[in-house]
């Protein structure tokens, strides 16, 4: 590990070596880093023998591809060590493990209040792999919320607007199993999921199912389908929190993620608190009269889904869903994907602005590092809404050179070099 490779040894296996272009390969996973060079293991780092004596491990964390040339080893003196005047990097390949297929990808989404997701995709649609838990529409205006007392079961019952609630007032429950909210939330045009994303149809529901081998006789029917081929089984979570047991048939085959949650019923009173590990029930967009509309149930003791109409006044469970290929003729006037722009003015004194556009709203953090990694400054670290945003920086007080700025999303990781001169 602490080994030095003196330029000279490869000029002498290979005399025009400062001259040749050569290809560098860091192989990272769970257990080491190995280093090669034209395909040359260089070193290698068990990742935890690197483990700090406070428990913190600095390769197990979140990274960002930073390039930076160190001489020395180990702060040993380099002054006898020849090395190249420039070298010049042609381009950067990087490659990751791919997941198994409809494992669900971690904190893919992450709605207005900050709230994150796991999503899976699921042939050509990718759903929400837990159940929604956003107090505000999307366009910011609150989704209001109606108690769990019993005095406040005439206001669910009565009220013709919008609203969301807590099962049976048990707020440390909703990490798991979301918020209940009544079909006005559903259909109101602010927008109840994340930009870019909306309630599922009967249309995405009967695909869902088809996908999880509900047979085509049974898509229309009024009652419970798929047994025999354990339809919700191969969607439910197998997290004992979220299910009594036996949990029927769960294998959550397709990542969907299904849990519990009771419902609200449409004259106010909740189901009761047993319930809650009892069985699940998630909106459908589509309504089937001026008074009901379609949900989806399945129960701890079932392998099967149940397709009915509810009162739209009843409080159940939403999952979010957006198609897996974007129709550009309906999305040219939004950002189609994260962008980070060059700065301007560059090179810049003493100020300059950084602008970067968001497809959808996320959670962001801009931050600045100077030339050896070290943090300088964060720009700004907080919830944003879709579309483009500009931030001035004050570098008055940094000295002259290159700096790195950084855009970190649940989307993604941008980066991009900015100088100042002075």
């Amino acid at each position: 590990d602490g080994a030095a490779y003196p330029l000279a040894e490869f000029i002498e296996r290979m005399p025009d070596f400062t001259e040749r272009f050569h290809l560098w390969r860091m192989e990272w996973d769970e257990d080491q880093i190995k280093l090669f060079l034209n395909d040359e293991l260089l070193n290698t780092i068990n990742i935890e023998e690197a483990t700090y004596a406070d428990g913190f491990n600095p390769f197990r964390q979140p990274h960002y591809i930073l390039l930076n040339l160190a001489i020395g080893s180990n702060g040993g003196n380099p002054s006898n060590t020849e090395f190249p005047l420039f070298y010049e990097v042609d381009y950067v390949r990087v490659f990751q493990k791919k997941k198994p297929d409809n494992e669900p990808d971690p904190t893919d989404l992450i709605d207005i209040d900050g709230n994150s997701y796991n999503t899976v995709e699921i042939d050509d649609r990718i759903w929400m792999a837990q159940n929604l838990r956003t107090s505000t529409f999307r366009n910011g205006d609150p989704i209001p919320l109606i108690g769990s007392s019993e005095e406040s079961n005439s206001e669910w019952s009565e009220t013709t607007s919008p609203a969301h609630t807590v099962f049976r007032g048990n707020t440390g429950s909703v990490d798991v199993f979301g918020y209940l909210y009544n079909f006005n939330a559903v259909v109101d045009e602010r927008g109840v999921c994340p930009d870019g994303w909306r309630v599922p149809t009967e249309d995405d529901w009967k695909a869902l199912e088809l996908d999880a081998g509900m047979p085509d006789s049974e898509l229309d029917r009024d009652g419970w389908g798929g047994a025999t081929e354990n339809v919700a089984g191969k969607l439910k979570s197998t997290n004992t929190n979220a299910w009594n047991s036996p949990n029927e048939g769960a294998t959550n085959e397709l990542g969907f993620g299904w849990v519990a949650g009771s419902v609200r019923y449409a004259y106010g009173a909740f189901e009761s608190a047993a319930s809650q590990t009892v069985f699940g029930s998630i909106w459908s967009a589509s309504e089937s009269s001026a008074e009901e509309a379609y949900r989806r149930l399945v129960r701890f003791n079932r392998s099967d889904i149940r397709r009915n109409t509810v009162a739209k006044k009843s409080g159940l469970s939403i999952r979010c869903v957006t198609n897996l290929t974007v129709n550009t003729e309906e999305t040219t006037s939004l950002p189609k994907q994260l962008d980070l722009k060059q700065n301007y003015p560059n090179p810049f004194n003493p100020s300059t602005s950084i602008s970067f556009y968001l497809p959808q709203s996320n959670q962001v953090t801009l931050s600045v590092f100077d030339i050896l990694g070290r943090k300088v400054a964060t720009i700004t670290e907080s919830l944003l809404p879709a579309g483009s945003h500009t931030f001035t920086v004050n570098t008055s007080d940094w000295s002259s050179g290159v700096y790195i700025y950084r855009l970190q999303t649940s989307q993604g990781v941008l980066s991009k070099q900015m100088t100042l001169t002075k």
